[in-house]
């Protein structure tokens, strides 16, 4: 009996020294690697390791959080972070989020550090291999293709389309002057409006499926957030049965073959069109959509490509603009 005693602590003691070894390089009940530094320095001072809220690290911090909630959890992690960049430890994957100027500026220097992390996957249904989630040798050619599509000059000529959306919004505004708007469906409309005649060449208010559109791309924002904020969504099985899976499959297709119809319009349109001239007799830049049907008229991107690009484009420059503009 005592025998048996013995060899249980022993066996334990093992096991607690064995987890406690495990723990230093792993956050165990988070199941995700612990950042080190390179020359294994400590991180404090370096790098703010915010707590949470459970003992499996930050997962359930963010659980159930509308995305009014979302922001005002990242504005108040940054003000506990005291301006330093800081680190969560999600399920498999902690989040470096980047705070001061100087990691930003090595990060956006670097040619190999484009590779997302795990949240960036629950965006890939929608965007497939866009340059947003690229990376490698794709990222590379991707962004080498697209850079002339936003030069300074190209933005200047749609300046017009930007006022004429512009005074469409204000109209709206000065029309319901006494009475309450929901921003939340009048800006998204605003930017679509001017990402779509922008980089596309298609006016959605003159669309018949437009409002549709609209509404799909709104409804996969949001599911996405709902799974962002509960790390068991993050897998397709759990997804598939408690989520709204179904529901988002279907904003999925409404959302991609509308894009793909712009794409053939747009393919067919430029191939009854002469190439455009300027004044001094040079080529003129093509917009994003233009961009890439030249790219693949020579070969360097194939009909999902543009899809994976055009759609990457859509649903970043909506949820990058559509909180700039709510918050000035």
């Amino acid at each position: 009996m005592l025998i048996a005693l013995l060899v249980n602590a022993v066996l334990l003691a093992v096991v607690w020294a064995l987890l406690r070894y495990i723990n230093r390089r792993y956050y165990i009940l988070s199941l995700a690697k612990r950042i080190k530094t390179v020359d294994g320095s400590p991180l404090k001072g370096k790098v703010v390791v915010l707590p949470g809220k459970t003992r499996f690290g930050n997962n359930f911090d963010v659980l159930k959080m509308t995305p009014a909630m979302l922001f005002r959890f990242v504005r108040d992690a940054y003000t506990k972070a005291n301006g330093q960049s800081y680190l969560w430890y999600f399920l498999f994957a902690p989040m470096y989020n980047v705070v001061s100027a100087e990691d930003a500026e090595e990060i956006f220097q670097s040619t190999k550090l484009i590779t997302k992390n795990v949240v960036y996957e629950l965006l890939r249904p929608f965007m497939g291999d866009g340059l947003l989630i690229s990376t490698d040798r794709k990222w590379h050619i991707r962004r080498k293709m697209l850079t002339p599509a936003f030069h300074f000059n190209i933005l200047q000529e749609f300046l017009d389309i930007f006022k004429e959306e512009c005074n469409k919004f204000v109209d709206v505004l000065y029309r319901n002057v006494d009475n309450e708007v929901d921003l939340s469906k009048l800006i998204p409309q605003f930017t679509l409006n001017n990402v779509c005649e922008t980089a596309l060449g298609v006016k959605l208010d003159d669309m018949i499926e437009g409002a549709q559109y609209r509404e799909a791309i709104h409804a996969l924002e949001t599911v996405m957030v709902e799974r962002a904020c509960n790390p068991l969504m993050y897998y397709l099985p759990i997804f598939y049965l408690y989520g709204s899976y179904k529901k988002h499959t279907t904003n999925l297709k409404l959302a991609h073959d509308f894009a793909s119809r712009i794409i053939k319009r747009k393919r067919s349109q430029s191939k009854q069109q002469t190439e455009f001239k300027s004044d001094i007799g040079k080529k003129q830049r093509y917009a994003m959509l233009d961009t890439l049907l030249e790219a693949e008229n020579e070969g360097l991107i194939d009909h999902q490509g543009i899809c994976d690009e055009v759609n990457t484009f859509m649903c970043w420059m909506e949820t990058l603009l559509y909180p700039r503009l709510i918050l000035g």
